[in-house]
């Protein structure tokens, strides 16, 4: 399979073997190859471990589900927490009355 991206500033058009697939924006023309050559993208952003820096970023994949993981459990630890919380601040306000 050949590709070509024809690009004009934002928009963009993609030949696949010489005959157009796509065309619009740049990065729809981009994504349309990556996939046709079957990269997967994520939309997630896992891999940049809760933090800024782009020299911390994950090595692995390995480290980028292991974030993902230790996410999930903060997560729904929060959503324990604020559930509790919750009842707490009811209970309270029934013992004011």
């Amino acid at each position: 399979m050949e590709l070509e991206i024809h690009r004009a500033e934002k928009c963009a058009a993609l030949y696949v073997d010489g005959k157009l697939d796509r065309v619009g924006d740049v990065h729809l023309a981009n994504e349309r190859a990556l996939e046709l050559l079957g990269v997967y993208l994520v939309p997630d952003d896992a891999f940049m471990r809760g933090q800024a820096q782009l020299d911390r970023v994950a090595e692995t994949l390995e480290e980028v589900q292991e974030y993902a993981d230790y996410r999930a459990r903060c997560l729904a630890e929060a959503e324990e927490l604020e559930r509790q919380a919750a009842e707490l601040s009811a209970r309270a306000k029934e013992l004011k009355k």
